[in-house]
């Protein structure tokens, strides 16, 4: 299905072939960077922390680094899409990819966080339980990636693109809905924990530097945060007005609202090591906590 044959036009807009590239290629550069930083650790606490404990702080950030491989995918379709816009498949596939892509960010950061409040003893400081914390929002966005996917999809059938739509918009919204409360857990966690540190807490502060230490990772959950909240409420406002709607008549709206703020978001990321602190914050424990307590830390 072409568009001389549909007669519908994929965009409002003439797109930047060079811009494309050029944040594809920032996307591919983050990419391998966290690739780095996860394999890294990996080989280096190989044999010095148990297998199953290793691989679940490596695990944390695999979502990660495919959120970002889709979008390198996303993109790349894209700038070939800029060359022959009227082709049916880059549209697609870059309109998914882009889409869906910081759902997989999203889902590492819930799991970062049942990690740090694991491992500074502060279970009690979540709203929500650890153990249920994870599966309620990464469900949630196992479901608002799903319904995005499948609106996507059917938005370039002519007969079905109203119901594409607005399998789109329920999926952003149930994204964003999962992702406030999720803010909200967060935030009342950081500030408890700030003000009233956990005796895991005050040891870990005083063992660690000030870059590289638990609260420096709550400033960076902290600012991806807002720079993810920005991008899922542009998504938002962009399906809810539709393919008329201003958010969708310029590509410096895509660039701004969404791309700049999950790159940026992306970079606080790559200030802090996660795999690397959840590893050597745990063979840290095993110098200072006998077996007992480090279990009953770790686990």
């Amino acid at each position: 299905m072409s568009e001389e044959t549909t007669g519908y036009q994929y965009y409002q807009y003439t797109l930047n072939y060079g811009v494309t590239i050029h944040y594809a290629v920032i996307f591919l550069v983050l990419a391998i960077i966290e690739t780095y930083f996860v394999v890294s650790k990996y080989v280096q606490f190989k044999g010095k922390i148990r297998s199953k404990n290793l691989k679940r702080y490596c695990n944390v950030m695999i979502p990660f680094i495919i959120g970002i491989v889709l979008e390198i995918i996303g993109f790349t379709a894209r700038a070939v899409s800029s060359k022959q816009p009227e082709l049916l498949m880059p549209y697609v596939i870059q309109s998914i990819l882009i889409l869906i892509g910081p759902t997989l960010i999203l889902a590492s950061t819930y799991m970062i966080f049942c990690e740090l409040a694991k491992s500074l003893k502060a279970e009690s400081y979540s709203m929500v339980p650890l153990k249920y914390l994870a599966k309620i929002f990464v469900t949630g966005d196992i479901v608002s990636l799903f319904v995005q996917t499948c609106g996507g999809g059917l938005q370039v059938v002519d007969s079905l693109r109203a119901a594409g739509r607005a399998l789109v918009i329920t999926g952003v919204v149930v994204q964003l809905v999962f992702f406030t409360v999720f803010c909200y857990v967060f935030v009342w966690f950081g500030l408890k924990i700030w003000r009233n540190p956990t005796k895991v807490a005050k040891t870990l502060e005083l063992a660690f530097p000030r870059i590289g230490n638990w609260k420096h990772g709550i400033m960076v959950l902290s600012f991806s945060c807002i720079f993810l909240m920005v991008r899922s409420i542009y998504r938002c406002a962009e399906m809810i007005e539709g393919t008329n709607g201003l958010l969708q008549s310029g590509e410096i709206y895509l660039w701004c609202l969404d791309t700049v703020m999950v790159q940026t978001s992306i970079y606080f990321y790559l200030t802090f090591n996660w795999t690397g602190y959840f590893c050597r914050v745990h063979e840290y424990y095993s110098s200072v906590f006998d077996v007992i307590e480090l279990e009953s830390i770790i686990n």
